[in-house]
């Protein structure tokens, strides 16, 4: 199992210097939309990790993905991105292991 990475500069750097090594920094939507065509029909990518004003820009197209088991598109924040609030790690979890989470 792999992770990717797709977003801005300084993203893809943090990523880089955790040791993810499968991230691509991209400029437009459609760069975007070409390098998670050719991720996802890559076996050995289960996560793709996406930031939101890159996700927000492809919306229509990801939307395909996200009913997909394989691989898992997450979104995160970028440097001018706010927190995930809870609903959103609430979700990524009942996507990615099938357990919905429930907090009182």
């Amino acid at each position: 199992m792999r992770i990717a990475l797709i977003g801005d500069y300084d993203t893809v750097i943090g990523f880089k210097l955790v040791g993810i090594s499968e991230a691509y920094v991209v400029n437009e939507p459609r760069e975007a939309e070409e390098i998670i065509k050719k991720l996802s029909r890559n076996p050995e990518i289960a996560i793709i990790i996406v930031t939101e004003a890159i996700a927000s820009s492809i919306r229509k197209f990801l939307r395909q993905f996200y009913e997909k088991p394989k691989p898992v598109i997450v979104e995160i924040p970028d440097k001018r991105g706010p927190v995930p609030t809870i609903e959103f790690v609430r979700d990524l979890i009942r996507r990615t292991v099938g357990v919905e989470i429930v907090l009182e």
